[in-house]
This record gives structure tokens, C-alpha cells and sequence, in this order.
């Protein structure tokens, strides 16, 4: 059985997958406006504006509010002492979902090459590392200095660092697929060894048994 028929038997919170999906199908289509004035290519990938500024902020919300949930979900505590989490909880989450492992690319612009928003995370820098996220920190916080950060490139690796982040809770689900399939190819995926890092289905009439994750 392929890992893609694993994903569709686990047991999920649905109704926190179909929000996660209809907030993504939203900023998808918010971005596809922008794409009608601002084509995407290579050569736009450093064009900048309000929109794209706004999106950027929302769009990087909707990570926060995904990677805050994976962490809460399973007990995991922040390393602050006020318990308010960032990018060093944030990045705890990189090796145990294999995010630097998804690649994806675009089913109707050609122009835009396959891209890895997680590729070059480090632990040591867990904000500086994430580049599009670290631009987002600043657009928000000081939009004078930083405005001609709030760029199409930034814009699209943190709208497809959100669609990764819902494939490595969920899995290549029918409900992921019926909405992003239009807009996103995975091109490259994490492989994940059967024994040790797979949920498997059980072969006897046991219920699922919830086990949180543990960050080594």
C-alpha cells in the first residue's frame, strides 16, 4: 500500500483541514489577481507593492497559525520562558516533518521555477534562514524601511511554504488535492521509512492509540 492510501485512512480533525483548505484556497485566488498585473516569471520576481505587502502578511499568518497548531496539538511547550512560540519552536518541527524534502512547482506558470521554501532552514538561524519569513518579520513591523522587501518572490515561496506545511500534517489527501491540484505540483516529496516513521494501519479490531510527537 502507498503512502498516499495510508493518508487517506488515518484519522484527522476534519473540520481543522477543511478551514486550513478554504483559508489557502483564499489566498490563492487572492494571489491569482495579483498575477494578473504582476505576471510571474523570473524577471517580476523582485516587483513589490501594497497588495503583495498585504498578502505576504496574511499569507504568513496562516503559517504561524498551522505550525502553532502541530505544536500545540501535541503538548509541546515553547523554549521561552513566556510560552509564546517562534521560528526556535518553529524549526524543531523542520527534521521531524522533513519540510527541506518538499519541492513544488506550477501547474499553469511555466515561467516560475520548482522551489524549496524550507531548503535552507538551520536551527542556528531559525528566522534569518527563512528568508521569505524573515521579510515578512519586517515588512510588518517597519514598512518604511523594509517595503521594497514585500516581493512576488517572497509572496509565493510563503503561499507554498502554508500548502507544504497542510501536506506534511495530512498527507496528499482528496480533499488537498481537489483544492490545490490547479495550482501546485509536488514535484519532489520526503520518503519515510515504514517501520519507524510511518502511522500504519491496524491489522486488528484495536482503535486508533493518539501518540503526540517527540522532538528529539
Amino acid at each position: 500500500m502507498n503512502q498516499d492510501v495510508y493518508s487517506e485512512r488515518l484519522p484527522i480533525n476534519n473540520s481543522h483541514l477543511l478551514r486550513s483548505l478554504e483559508q489557502l484556497s483564499s489566498l490563492v485566488e487572492m494571489l491569482k489577481n495579483i498575477f494578473r498585473t504582476v505576471y510571474p516569471s523570473s524577471k517580476n520576481e523582485d516587483s513589490y507593492g501594497f497588495d503583495i505587502r498585504n498578502l505576504i502578511i496574511l499569507t504568513c499568518t496562516e503559517f504561524e497559525v498551522q505550525i502553532k497548531g502541530i505544536l500545540k496539538e501535541n503538548n509541546i511547550p515553547s523554549i521561552n520562558k513566556n510560552n509564546q512560540y517562534t521560528t526556535k519552536d518553529y524549526v524543531n518541527l523542520m527534521n521531524e516533518l522533513k519540510l527541506s524534502s518538499y519541492e513544488v512547482s506550477f501547474s499553469y506558470y511555466p515561467e516560475l521555477q520548482p522551489i524549496k521554501p524550507f531548503e535552507f532552514w538551520e536551527v542556528s538561524k531559525p528566522t534569518k534562514s527563512l528568508f521569505w519569513y524573515d521579510s515578512y518579520n519586517r515588512i510588518k513591523h517597519d514598512r518604511e524601511s523594509s517595503f521594497h522587501e514585500s516581493t512576488l518572490k517572497v509572496l509565493i515561496n510563503s503561499i507554498s511554504a502554508c500548502f507544504i506545511i497542510l501536506l506534511a500534517q495530512y498527507g496528499e489527501r482528496k480533499e488537498i488535492k481537489e483544492i490545490t491540484s490547479s495550482f501546485w505540483n509536488i514535484t519532489k516529496k520526503p520518503m519515510w521509512h515504514l517501520w519507524n516513521e510511518m502511522y500504519t494501519i491496524p491489522y486488528c479490531k484495536e482503535k486508533w492509540k493518539i501518540r503526540q510527537l517527540e522532538i528529539q
